[in-house]
């Protein structure tokens, strides 16, 4: 599906409606494949957490791919537009989610840098996350966009979860271990492994203070009228978590056109 050839690509916009439904010119060009790579390399934990993760990883192959599809981009820009007139609406101002540890997402030149020259929104809280997932699942995604609905259900309700820290996408990535079978800090096989990177308009953002019923699959009420526009659970003690803390930050959004993805990039361990 993606091609192992890495060449330099054109500076590309999604504003043709002329170009195929999707496509993925590869990606080395300046410092991206160096960003991704010392990604992997961080942990993306606080450092006063308890319960480690695989950590620092070493990557021996990678290819990276921008995803260009018109479609998705007009689904992913009216939500936003929709989501700015509901603050204004409402009034509302929105606060900042900041990220939780010093990780290769949270510095503002790597966001700047994978946004492709269309500036994250700030006041939508847009972000650059991660999205680990299979090489087949990645293929529906690049196509289709992101679906709650066919999701495994998670700790903060059935959305679509997200993270900044390479270490925590890099748990979903593997086929033969899933993080629920009892590799929750992920696995070292040397399998091929998929992650998308992804802009995530988080909004006006949930904190979560406890995991909630699995079964929920949109984010909590703000006020009699409203719902916050995702949720965020932070590292730190969390109420009814199996180990009464949560180690990696995660955002989660209920909403298919609240996420774009704008990268896909495969590597191997070295």
């Amino acid at each position: 599906m993606f091609s192992k050839q890495v060449l330099p690509s054109s500076r590309l916009r999604l504003t043709e409606q002329e170009r195929p439904p999707s496509w993925y010119p590869p990606k080395r060009a300046g410092p991206f494949l160096s960003w991704f790579t010392v990604g992997f390399t961080v942990r993306g934990r606080l450092k006063l957490s308890l319960h480690p993760c695989i950590g620092r990883l070493k990557l021996s192959e990678i290819s990276l791919h921008r995803i260009e599809n018109f479609h998705l981009w007009q689904l992913y820009s009216t939500r936003r537009e929709m989501m700015r007139k509901a603050h204004a609406r409402a009034e509302l101002q929105v606060e900042e989610a900041p990220f939780n540890a010093k990780n290769f997402l949270g510095h503002p030149d790597t966001q700047s840098a994978f946004c492709c020259q269309e500036p994250l929104e700030a006041g939508l809280n847009e972000k650059i996350l991660l999205h680990g997932t299979s090489y087949e699942n990645a293929h529906s995604i690049i196509m289709h966009g992101f679906d709650p609905r066919v999701t495994a259900r998670g700790l903060y309700g059935g959305g679509v979860y997200f993270a900044a820290s390479a270490c925590k996408s890099h748990q979903y990535t593997c086929q033969q271990h899933k993080p629920w079978s009892g590799y929750s800090k992920g696995c070292a096989c040397k399998t091929e492994r998929t992650v998308i990177l992804a802009r995530v308009a988080v909004g006006d953002a949930h904190h979560a203070t406890e995991t909630v019923k699995r079964t929920d699959r949109r984010p909590p009420a703000r006020d009699l009228f409203e719902r916050y526009d995702s949720t965020v659970a932070d590292a730190g003690p969390m109420t009814n978590h199996s180990s009464g803390w949560q180690t990696h930050q995660e955002f989660v959004v209920f909403t298919q056109e609240q996420a774009y993805p704008a990268f896909v990039a495969q590597y191997v361990l070295s």
